[in-house]
């Protein structure tokens, strides 16, 4: 078992990672937290035996709170970095329905707009 100091340090750290991972899904900066994932994964690993206390009941009414709080810390940046895809995943949709859908200044003989497909790129017209 881990020294208490060594314990102490550990869950420090990780709060300390969960508030950066929030702030950084805050400010927009997603992509960021990447670089977190490794060592937050470390220390979930070495704190391991105590989350398994604290779900078995077996661990003191510190542990338990500093555990809700880190959870809790834990949970919220999971429904940032949802909302995060799903704001990705609809800016994505949108503008697949803008390239399907767009229309450039060309219009047709009776001078209706046409609409051209994939109209991102060039285009070549016949005369």
């Amino acid at each position: 078992m881990m020294s208490q100091t060594f314990y102490s340090e550990l869950t420090s750290e990780l709060k300390d990672i969960l508030l950066r991972e929030r702030d950084l899904l805050k400010a927009g900066h997603a992509a960021e937290t990447a670089g977190l994932v490794k060592r937050k994964t470390e220390i979930m690993h070495e704190l391991w035996p105590h989350i398994d206390a604290v779900e078995k009941g077996e661990a003191s009414q510190d542990k338990l709170e500093e555990f809700v709080e880190l959870r809790d810390l834990a949970t919220e940046n999971a429904l940032r970095f949802a909302s995060v895809q799903n704001g990705l995943r609809s800016l994505l949709e949108r503008l697949a329905d803008q390239n399907d859908n767009t229309r450039i200044g060309a219009y047709d003989q009776s001078g209706k707009q046409m609409q051209f497909d994939r109209s991102s790129g060039a285009y070549k017209k016949s005369l």
